[in-house]
């Protein structure tokens, strides 16, 4: 006698559950991967003869109307204060020579300066 086992649900009509299930991942994973390739193909499209909006306007100053003269040459803890009680941020953008690492955000009216031996040198940059 052999021995055969019964059908399980892994088995029925044979094919396996195994198989139906990789029919049914690729019938929705293929479209969705052509649809993926085409949106970021359409992306890659050239904007050269795109021009920006009319209306856009760029404002270089971003020192917001601040007077530098009023921290250059004093202590970094005295100028730290200075520009704190006047709403803005403060940071320390060279320290004695070397480039500190700073974020890309901008910030409008910040205040990024040069310190030397303790002593704010200049104003680096606004922003």
């Amino acid at each position: 006698m052999i021995n055969h086992p019964l059908p399980t649900s892994a088995h029925v009509s044979g094919v396996s559950t195994v198989g139906r299930r990789r029919r049914v991942l690729r019938a929705a994973v293929v479209p969705l991967l052509v649809v993926g390739v085409g949106l970021g193909a359409a992306a890659c499209g050239s904007d050269d003869d795109a021009e920006p909006p009319a209306d856009t306007t760029f404002d270089d100053d971003l020192s917001d109307g601040f007077d530098e003269s009023t921290i250059v040459g004093l202590p970094v803890d005295e100028a730290r204060s200075l520009v704190e009680a006047d709403g803005r941020q403060f940071r320390e953008a060279v320290i004695d020579g070397e480039d500190q690492v700073l974020t890309m955000d901008l910030v409008e009216g910040r205040v990024n300066v040069v310190v030397t031996d303790g002593l704010v040198e200049s104003v680096a940059f606004y922003g």
